[in-house]
């Protein structure tokens, strides 16, 4: 009798690549929603920047109309950044969680097959030590035969 071989081994390596491009899915995922994070974060540090900046201003100089109505556009482009990138952070995180749960669904997978694989295994295995028991017994009837 030859080695064990798993007769689903093709089906095996298959799910597990297909586990694995699941997981660098999620990493990639994972990173564009770090990404998103840090740009919204530095949208948001940018329009306090602009807003203190106007204030000194005020502070300094009074009611100066057309640097308070250029703080202004800067504020209203950077609300209107602030509002992309959250639709962006959103978008970003759907598609983080689907990523998981892409990457439970193959973990599945390839745990159902790693539990058929061993099973099979043991099967082999206890057939083989009953076919080694009874070549045993042979071994010994022939012994006992021949004396």
């Amino acid at each position: 009798m030859s080695g064990f071989r798993f007769r689903l081994d093709k089906v095996k390596r298959l799910r597990d690549a297909a586990e694995k491009e699941a997981t660098w899915a999620l990493a990639r995922a994972l990173a564009e929603v770090r990404e998103s994070e840090a740009s919204l974060k530095a949208v948001r540090r940018q329009r306090a920047t602009v807003l203190e900046d106007l204030e000194q201003r005020l502070a300094d100089n009074g009611i100066d109309l057309p640097v308070i109505q250029i703080h202004h556009g800067e504020v209203d482009k950077l609300d209107e950044a602030e509002r992309t990138g959250q639709a962006a952070l959103g978008a970003a995180e759907v598609r983080f969680e689907q990523a998981q749960a892409e990457v439970r669904d193959r973990r599945v997978d390839s745990r159902a097959l790693e539990t058929l694989e061993s099973r099979a295994r043991e099967v082999f295995e206890r057939e083989l030590q009953h076919r080694e028991a009874q070549r045993m017994d042979e071994v010994a009837a022939a012994r006992h035969r021949s004396k």
